[in-house]
């Protein structure tokens, strides 16, 4: 599944309706990672030395969200869903997570360092990563 990776078909539904509206919201938040992953991607070869840093800011914002709306996943939703469910209903979800989880670290790690100015930018280094990570996590979004 190269680049560019595609957008998730948006479900059909009310958005005013709570159920339906969950798997819409959903769609979106996980379309916004994709689109984030794609632009990471098509502005590599193109950041200048001076604008390294604000690029690494981007894709570590990119991490924190996607950091943040896994804990939230994991620590609240999918136990609701448990709940109703039965208990391990959301293990596959829970292994997805744990199966990008090295190249994710990878990922942001080396980001944080083009931050702080421990690492020089590199295209083909994003380039490297960003593929590592895309795939998986893309297939992930859209299962």
């Amino acid at each position: 599944m190269p680049f560019p990776w595609s957008l998730i078909v948006m479900p059909p539904g009310d958005f005013d309706e709570p159920h339906e509206r969950q798997a819409i919201e959903m769609a979106a938040v996980h379309n916004m990672f994709i689109r984030a992953l794609n632009a990471i991607h098509a502005q590599a070869d193109t950041i200048r030395d001076d604008q390294a840093k604000d690029f690494a800011f981007f894709c570590l914002s990119f991490c924190e969200m996607l950091h943040h709306h896994h804990d939230i996943e994991e620590s609240m939703a999918f136990p609701f869903f448990e709940t109703k469910l039965g208990a391990g209903a959301m293990s596959d979800n829970v292994s997805q997570h744990r199966a990008f989880d090295a190249s994710f670290s990878s990922f942001q790690s080396w980001f944080q360092d083009v931050y702080d100015g421990k690492a020089t930018y590199s295209a083909s280094v994003v380039l490297e990563k960003v593929d590592a990570l895309g795939d998986i996590l893309v297939l992930h979004l859209t299962d």
